[in-house]
């Protein structure tokens, strides 16, 4: 998104030319917002602490889950 917005890219078309590479993968509201942050002049591209609801589960916890589940089908799979 970075390199489309130091081309001259707006974010309609720089969504449209990210999408050709890699589909579905931004929507133009999410590309606006963060083109908006560049005019401001802030280029971190790290989430920013959002309110609500904090997750009660930590990431290492639910890969670990996927992980297993990934083996177990897996082995179903074989049998």
């Amino acid at each position: 998104m970075l390199p489309e917005f130091h081309k001259g890219s707006n974010a309609t078309v720089a969504t449209k030319n990210i999408c050709d590479l890699h589909s579905s993968a931004l929507d133009v509201r999410k590309c606006q917002r963060r083109f908006s942050k560049f005019r401001s002049s802030n280029f971190d591209l790290s989430d920013s602490h959002r309110s609500g609801r904090p997750t009660t589960l930590e990431n290492d916890v639910i890969k670990g889950a996927s992980r297993r589940k990934s083996v177990l089908d897996h082995q179903e799979t074989v049998k």
